[in-house]
């Protein structure tokens, strides 16, 4: 799905995640703040978290994939392979915005992640392809008012997932083909873009999920750390780059069982695994390294 030779590197033109994690079969997203007992917990000595209901949210019947969400915005957006898909934002009273993400001389465009970050901007990551069958894969960068993108041309780099940081760059996660687009040279590489659309980090990543990237992974930031969740693995990045820690994922699930996951300012990490139609919530316990059960507050409605 990616082809080559579309656009310049970067190009500019006018035009969550504290919340917790929902299946993609409900249509009212109940958004909840984990919270501590006592805030700033070290990460490696936490108290067993709870939950507490916000509000729900009214969201379309389909959507291409789980709305991402971090407490002050909610986006999702619907990839129809058209050459202007839409974007929707949602903010904490509900106020709804929607727009399309366009691109000089794009016919077609297909997206395949989405991020917020606390000021409003967002973050998108795809492919494009002209009417003549010349494409490329980007990330695109909206500012706040969603009047201004930036482009990045990533060719041959294939960002599948996107995350912002708190210093407002952006992580991603995708996979390496060769220019001719005929085969898969790395999986996994980590890639991180500065506010110019500039790379700074690039590194190839082990998982023992083959083919993750192109799954449901979730890739998330806190104000020290990047984690990523393949369903086999949870793997956490300092804000350089380098590698924290390394967990099994949680119940043994692959990336399809994985239905979410939320890293709070406070490092706690919860994520939602779905099983046979059964529904658990899990928080990470680093201390034992392991992944504990999380219950829904008595208020929750689904």
């Amino acid at each position: 799905r990616c082809l080559s030779d579309w656009s310049s590197d970067v190009c500019s033109s006018d035009l969550v995640d504290r919340a917790c994690c929902y299946p993609q079969y409900l249509l009212l997203i109940a958004i909840l703040s984990v919270t501590t007992a006592v805030a700033q917990q070290p990460v490696d000595k936490p108290q067993t978290p709870s939950l507490r209901y916000e509000r729900e949210l009214s969201l379309p019947d389909q959507w291409s994939e789980i709305p991402r969400t971090n407490g002050q915005y909610t986006v999702y957006y619907g990839d129809d392979h058209s050459s202007a898909p839409r974007i929707l934002v949602l903010d904490r009273e509900g106020n709804r915005e929607e727009f399309p993400l366009t691109l000089d001389q794009a016919a077609r465009v297909n997206l395949y992640g989405i991020a917020v970050s606390l000021g409003g901007e967002i973050a998108v990551v795809g492919s494009a392809y002209t009417g003549d069958l010349k494409g490329a894969t980007f990330v695109a960068r909206i500012d706040s008012a969603h009047k201004t993108q930036t482009i990045t041309r990533t060719w041959p780099y294939c960002p599948m997932v996107v995350t912002f940081a708190p210093d407002g760059t952006i992580w991603t996660i995708g996979l390496l083909k060769d220019e001719k687009n005929t085969k898969v040279i790395t999986e996994h590489i980590l890639r991180h873009f500065d506010r110019d659309g500039k790379i700074m980090k690039s590194t190839a990543l082990y998982v023992r999920d083959h083919g993750a990237t192109t799954n449901l992974t979730e890739l998330r930031a806190s104000r020290d750390r990047i984690g990523w969740l393949t369903g086999p693995d949870y793997i956490e990045f300092s804000l350089s780059g380098d590698q924290l820690g390394r967990y099994d994922g949680p119940d043994r699930a692959s990336a399809g069982d994985i239905e979410g996951m939320a890293l709070n300012e406070d490092n706690l990490v919860v994520t939602c695994v779905q099983r046979d139609s059964k529904v658990t919530l899990y928080w990470l316990d680093r201390s034992s390294r392991s992944w504990r059960t999380l219950n829904l507050p008595k208020d929750h409605r689904s």
